[in-house]
């Protein structure tokens, strides 16, 4: 059971070892059919209910999105350059992949660039260049000055993401936010700013 949603017996992948950190679990869009999950960081809550497919309330940016490989995606822009997103709340850091990170990091002064590591959820490690992307735009929102990690993880690899532009949204960027929707029922991502 999660929130208003039960879920009947049935096969689950289990992973060995800490391939999960503290968790317990992963709930994936398959067992979120026709849900509607709704984050509140200003109470810090989660509610999972049933979709009823009413539009998103005022103070909402509305963004479709559609199902790619299991993951939540979106069409954006970084700049000029359209990108795809993935929307991922198990990410800590939002991520860029090569493609992306070459056609932007010339308009990125010198003293903007710094070396990173990212370690994946199997401890995995990639060597990375962060900096800000000045403009990121999914949908109606616009979201400016966004650090994001670039390099050749492996997870674009895994997506099938490696020949065209594409970031990863972690919680870095979707925890700044006041509340965050997924609705499954009309797959569509409801974005609230603080203030």
């Amino acid at each position: 059971r999660a929130g208003d949603l039960v879920y009947d017996p049935g096969p689950l992948p289990v992973l060995a070892g800490l391939v999960l950190g503290d968790t317990d679990g992963i709930l994936g869009t398959e067992g979120l059919a026709g849900a509607r999950v709704e984050v509140d960081f200003t109470s810090d809550s989660v509610s999972i209910t049933r979709s009823d497919g009413t539009r998103a309330a005022n103070g909402y940016y509305v963004v479709a999105a559609r199902n790619y490989r299991g993951l939540l995606l979106v069409e954006g822009k970084a700049g000029r350059i359209p990108v795809r997103a993935i929307i991922d709340t198990g990410a800590e850091r939002t991520l860029g992949n090569a493609l992306l990170r070459d056609a932007l990091i010339g308009k990125v002064g010198r003293d903007g660039k710094t070396q990173s590591r990212v370690i994946g959820a199997t401890d995995a490690g990639y060597d990375g260049t962060s900096f800000k992307v000045p403009m990121l735009r999914i949908g109606a929102a616009s979201l400016y000055n966004l650090p994001v990690t670039f390099g050749d993880m492996h997870v674009f690899e895994v997506w099938g993401l490696t020949n065209e532009p594409a970031v990863l949204i972690g919680m870095d960027l979707i925890g700044k936010l006041r509340r965050f929707v997924v609705d499954y029922g009309r797959w569509e991502v409801h974005l609230m700013p603080t203030g």
